[in-house]
């Protein structure tokens, strides 16, 4: 039987439903909709909580506490998938209780660290932004990565997020992924792809006014005395 985890999530003072469930052989079924869906607000989502909400392919999931290695992290706490090689993949459904499809920026709060490796997330089977290259000679927090835009589809379709691994640095010991947190906003900009920690500040278009060509005044044709 196919397991559901709701969470509330707040997020700059706005309220967002989240959805989260884990991957089964048959298909989700229609979301709850006693709230009703709402305008695209932003949306949080902890690393920690991949560990009952997604499937790796291969390679360990668990919670990792992260008190040890400083302050950086969100509840102490990341998703730590230890896959052994490139093509591992790390799956997940979400599902968004808004009222209409929506672009999204989305960030996502990865960890660095010397066995880490470089991973390619993809939304709806489309890549967003460039690979990351989670190495570092030591544990470090990588902060808030800009990844790019993507449409997400309302509620009741479930959005399909992907973690999968492409590579690693040559002096990485191996292809593990650190996520501390997943951070979505809405965005006006729509379907635009941006690099790892690149920002694109929005710039509106001016305005196109269109040239209607002014008709010819009539010719006056003077009238003669008899």
């Amino acid at each position: 039987m196919r397991s559901t985890r709701t969470a509330r999530v707040w997020v700059l003072g706005l309220c967002a439903w989240m959805s989260f469930a884990t991957w089964a052989a048959e298909k989700p079924g229609t979301p709850p909709a006693k709230d009703g869906p709402t305008d695209p607000t932003p949306l949080s989502y902890e690393g920690e909580m991949l560990v009952v909400a997604a499937k790796a392919t291969e390679g360990g999931l668990a919670q990792q506490d992260m008190a040890p290695f400083g302050k950086s992290w969100t509840n102490n706490a990341q998703a730590l998938w230890t896959p052994t090689k490139v093509g591992s993949a790390l799956s997940f459904p979400l599902l968004i209780g808004m009222n209409k499809d929506c672009y999204y920026t989305v960030c996502v709060a990865y960890t660095k660290a010397p066995d880490y490796g470089v991973v390619q997330l993809t939304v709806n089977g489309a890549p967003v932004g460039a690979p990351f290259d989670g190495y570092a000679p030591q544990v470090t927090h990588a902060g808030l990565v800009v990844l790019g835009n993507v449409l997400l589809k309302k509620a009741p379709a479930w959005n399909q997020f992907q973690f999968t691994i492409v590579g690693k640095h040559p002096a990485s010991a191996g292809h593990y992924v650190g996520i501390d947190q997943l951070k979505m906003t809405p965005s006006p900009t729509g379907p635009i792809q941006l690099n790892p920690g690149q920002v694109v500040p929005v710039v509106p278009l001016p305005k196109v006014i269109p040239k209607v060509p002014l008709p010819l005044p009539k010719r006056v044709v003077p009238v003669l005395p008899k």
